[in-house]
């Protein structure tokens, strides 16, 4: 399995990140610079899920979900367990991410170039809010430590 980071096309410091990095259900999911933390790495399943590098202490997959399967535009999304909703499944064109919910797009609202910024789903208008960039196999090491014999 290969995670890599989804930068937006509207900032191309900010990256999708979950928030604070927490590693639990119902954790929001926002735009941040690019910092190397799982936080940021993503992977989709061959079975539709874009599943987070963060795992729950016991071990859980996280995946990118609508909260409370909400169709509508606007609609928040973060992190859950898998389920197998259509809320938590995606295709991804290569440029946009899309729901199999509501076939609405994932969107940085208003094109806002702040990190911080919570993502939306929106109506697919072929903008940078909606444009990613995939950076496969992208290294998930914050940092390199040396071991030295003494």
């Amino acid at each position: 399995m290969s995670y890599g980071y989804f930068e937006t096309k509207v900032n191309g410091d900010l990256v999708l990140d979950v928030i604070d990095g927490r590693n639990v259900p119902g954790a929001g999911v926002q735009t941040w610079t690019k910092n190397g933390y799982n936080c940021q790495f993503w992977f989709l399943t061959p079975d539709g899920y874009f599943q987070s590098a963060l795992k729950t202490n016991d071990g859980q997959d996280l995946v990118l979900a609508i909260k409370g399967d909400n169709k509508s535009k606007g609609a928040e999304l973060h992190v859950a367990l898998k389920t197998g909703s259509a809320g938590q499944k995606w295709t991804f064109d290569g440029t946009t991410l899309i729901s199999k919910l509501n076939n609405l797009a994932l969107d940085v609202p208003g094109s806002n170039k702040s990190k911080g910024t919570k993502v939306q789903m929106y109506d697919r208008n072929n903008t940078a809010a909606q444009s990613w960039i995939y950076y496969g196999n992208a290294q998930r090491c914050k940092y390199t430590f040396y071991i030295q014999k003494c």
